[in-house]
C-alpha cells in the first residue's frame, strides 16, 4: 500500500468525499495523524496539528471525529474477518394480480411486480426465473416512488437492468454494478413518498408465460 500526503484539509476532505473514503485518525497529543485507506492501494494522509491547524482541527473534531475510527472489515467474536454474503431478504414473485406466488403473463400483456421495504436495503441484484417466454418477452427492473394508486404515476429514480430477456425456459442472476443501499422514503418535492422497486413483466408473444423474481441484497 502506498502512502499519499495530502496538504491541505479541504483537499483531503474534497478527496474522502468524492471516493467515498472512511477516515481513521491517531491523536498525539499536539496533532491528529488522519488516514483514510482506498482499496489495498493507497493510505492517504494529513497531519493536523492542534497549535497551527485550529481551524481544521475544529472543523474535524465537529463534523467528522465521531464518525472516523469505524471498523474496515465485517469480524466475528472471535476476530476473525467475516464476509457479508448475498441473501435472498424477499421474495418478489406473485401474481400480477397478487393472489400467488407465481408470475403469470397473459399472452400479450403487461404486468407490475413492485415492493416496498419499511427499512433501508442493500441491492446487489436480483434474480429472474422464467417459463415458457415468448421471443422477445423482457422485464425492466427500476426503483421509483408513485405519485398516486395509478401505474402511470411512477416516477423511476433509478433503472438497474432494462428490457431483460430470458428465451424459452430458464433463469439468470442479473448482477447491480455498483451496489446500491435503497431508502425506504425520499422526498422529491412530493413530501417524504415510499419507494418502491418495480419490476415490469413485458409478454409480446401470442402465448402466455410464467415469472418469479427475488430481490439478491441484505438488510
Amino acid at each position: 500500500m502506498q502512502l499519499m500526503d495530502i496538504y491541505t484539509w479541504d483537499d483531503f476532505k474534497s478527496l474522502i468525499n468524492s471516493k467515498k473514503l472512511l477516515i481513521q485518525y491517531t491523536d498525539n497529543g499536539s496533532r491528529y495523524e488522519i488516514f483514510a485507506s482506498e482499496s489495498s492501494a493507497f493510505l492517504w494522509h494529513i497531519t493536523l496539528s492542534k497549535t497551527t491547524n485550529v481551524d481544521e482541527i475544529t472543523d474535524f473534531e465537529t463534523n467528522f471525529k465521531s464518525s472516523a475510527n469505524k471498523p474496515l472489515e465485517y469480524r466475528s467474536s472471535d476476530g476473525l474477518v467475516k464476509v457479508a454474503s448475498a441473501k435472498f431478504v424477499e421474495s418478489l414473485g406473485f401474481y400480477l394480480t397478487g393472489e400467488s406466488t407465481q408470475a403469470d403473463l397473459a399472452a400479450n400483456s403487461t404486468g407490475y411486480i413492485k415492493y416496498h421495504f419499511d427499512d433501508p436495503y442493500t441491492l446487489s441484484g436480483v434474480t429472474a426465473c422464467w417459463k415458457d417466454a415468448n421471443f422477445g418477452d423482457y422485464l425492466d427492473f427500476e426503483v421509483g416512488v408513485y405519485t398516486s394508486s395509478e401505474e402511470s404515476s411512477f416516477v423511476s429514480l433509478s433503472k438497474f437492468a432494462s428490457k431483460f430477456q430470458i428465451m424459452g425456459t430458464g433463469h439468470i442472476l442479473i448482477d447491480v454494478p455498483t451496489v446500491k443501499t435503497v431508502p425506504s422514503t425520499i422526498n422529491i418535492g412530493y413530501g417524504d413518498m415510499d419507494v418502491y422497486t418495480r419490476v415490469k413483466a413485458v409478454n409480446v408473444g401470442s402465448s402466455a408465460s410464467k415469472v418469479i423474481v427475488n430481490l439478491v441484497g441484505w438488510m
